[in-house]
């Protein structure tokens, strides 16, 4: 199988040599071959050379048991052919290499020396043409920059006296901008105050719910009146949705302003309040003239009008935003947002948080199946 191999590869070389030789009379066509030549040159100096050294040793190689050569004398006749034939490429390549392939290459060398040549003669006249266009160009853009900069000078007084006036108009703006921010400030400041103040003076947890929850049966005139059960119901429904749907954001927002909350909390609304601040919700505010109408609806599941579009929340009580035509946002009604602790960051905060809602909403709950026996 080798041995087939190298004959097909030499016949493969004659073959190619024998296409470059040729190209002889063509002096650009043979140089263009001078990179297969070496190529050829490469292979019958390393792989074929050594594959017909190899073959020569096989020849003179004896069987030890038999003593008599690995080839026969037809095989060994075969391999001398061979290797007279891959001599004789092995001469033709070089005799070609070494006389015409040299010579067409050193006059294809010249040929692209003297293009070059006459290319870079011609880039340097194009070069110096460019230059002379440039300085043209240029005393052509001095003169108009010339002409631009008087009229520039003639027209500089009259934009410096409108950018005077232009000035005292904004520092008049700046000026009622702050006067309205400042006034903004101190109402969200008073707002924060307030909402602060309800805070602290509702106890968290259950404890705090218990206090909100004796007001609002107060308020609503007994225990067994339908008013309190209502009631009851609705804050149980509003704290139980947080323990048993965490995932649902709908149910941590309650609008104060909304309509479920209205009809069913609205008369106890400060009560109310309490209870749902013990639990856990916070109090926010919603801006004034971006309030957004109660999305609640009639899904009894949400919490009141929870991620509505057109509803925005102020959560810091710092300056006030302007709204159209310069208009003061001032802080408008309070919103109740619960916000949960992160569970894997915070633990103890989380741990602490959901012992404190879980408890208010089982004090819910509890106090709304015993006054269902009423």
């Amino acid at each position: 199988m080798e041995f087939r191999n190298t004959l097909a590869t030499l016949e493969s070389i004659e073959t190619r040599l024998t296409c470059i030789e040729a190209t002889q009379d063509q002096p650009e066509a043979l140089a263009s071959e001078a990179g297969a030549l070496e190529e050829l040159h490469s292979d019958l100096t390393t792989s074929l050379s050594r594959t017909f050294a190899k073959l020569q040793k096989r020849c003179q190689e004896v069987d030890p048991i038999t003593q008599k050569t690995l080839y026969g004398d037809a095989m060994k006749a075969r391999v001398a052919e061979a290797f007279s034939r891959y001599s004789s490429l092995l001469q033709r390549v070089v005799e070609l290499k070494n006389g015409p392939m040299e010579k067409a290459c050193h006059d294809a060398d010249n040929v692209r020396l003297a293009a070059e040549s006459q290319a870079r003669l011609a880039r340097e006249e194009a070069a110096a043409a460019r230059e002379r266009q440039q300085e043209e160009a240029a005393q052509a853009q001095a003169a108009a920059n010339a002409a631009e900069t008087r009229r520039l000078e003639m027209e500089a007084n009259q934009r410096a006296l409108l950018h005077r006036e232009a000035a005292l108009a904004r520092e008049k703006k700046k000026k009622e901008r702050d006067e309205r921010e400042q006034a903004a400030d101190h109402a969200w400041a008073e707002a924060r105050a307030e909402d602060a103040a309800l805070i602290d003076s509702i106890l968290p947890g259950a404890r705090g719910a218990e206090e909100a929850l004796i007001n609002l049966r107060n308020a609503c005139g007994g225990e067994a009146t339908k008013a309190y059960k209502e009631a009851v119901a609705t804050l149980a429904l509003y704290v139980g949705n947080i323990i048993a749907h965490p995932e649902e954001a709908a149910f941590k927002r309650i609008s104060l302003e909304g309509a479920h909350f209205k009809s069913k909390l609205g008369p106890w609304g400060p009560d109310s309040l309490h209870c749902l601040v013990a639990a856990g919700f916070q109090v926010q505010r919603e801006e004034e003239d971006e309030r957004g109408k109660d999305g609640h609806g009639e899904d009894s599941r949400t919490a009141d009008g929870a991620g509505q579009e057109g509803s925005s929340l102020r959560e810091d009580g710092g300056a006030g935003v302007e709204g159209k035509e310069g208009e003061i946002v001032l802080p408008g009604a309070r919103v109740l947002l619960m916000i949960e602790p992160d569970m894997m960051r915070h633990q103890e905060e989380w741990t602490v948080w959901y012992d404190t809602c879980k408890g208010v909403r089982d004090l819910l709950q509890q106090e709304e199946a015993r006054v269902k026996r009423l």
